[in-house]
């Protein structure tokens, strides 16, 4: 029994260790002991990640009706905070301000059509730090929007890695 997985919370187990896993990427990233390219190289992996999870984010909206939007299903909730928190763990990183724009751009448009979902609260208040972190000129109102958009389930004090705490 010391060993089962808790059954009031299907997410826990795989979001602490995604948590721990970012904690040490941004570490790493924030010290410079990642190459550039590396950091490069993930940043792309998880934007064409984060693209075709939107588009599987889609299809799942239009096929089922999920108490809350379709964030809120156990597999796109584990998979969508995943992936950003990757792209969190390494907004720090040196190679953040020579991001390709095409890599740039596409990053914009995939969290821009991660905002047109219902979301889960923890992926909202996610999905606005990764804003945060990769903002530039013009995406001030996208932040703003979003926070409006959380309403009440806003942290202004959100930490992606808060099962470390």
């Amino acid at each position: 029994r010391l060993f089962e997985k808790e059954a009031d919370n299907a997410h826990t187990e795989a979001l602490f260790i995604g948590q721990l896993a970012a904690a040490q990427v941004r570490q790493l990233a924030q010290t410079g002991v990642m190459a550039q390219d590396t950091a490069e190289f993930w940043k792309s992996k998880l934007v064409s990640q984060l693209q075709a999870s939107n588009e599987q984010l889609k299809r799942l909206q239009a096929r089922s009706q999920w108490a809350g939007g379709v964030t809120n299903h156990q597999d796109a909730f584990q998979h969508v905070f995943r992936i950003l928190l990757g792209l969190y763990s390494l907004a720090v990183s040196p190679g953040t301000a020579g991001m390709g724009e095409g890599v740039q751009a596409q990053l914009k448009t995939a969290l821009t059509v991660l905002t047109q979902f219902p979301l889960n609260p923890l992926i909202g208040n996610m999905l606005l730090r990764v804003f945060q972190e990769y903002s530039g000129n013009g995406q001030s109102e996208i932040v703003d929007d979003l926070q409006s958009s959380l309403g009440g389930a806003y942290d202004a004090h959100f930490k992606p890695t808060f099962l470390l705490a």
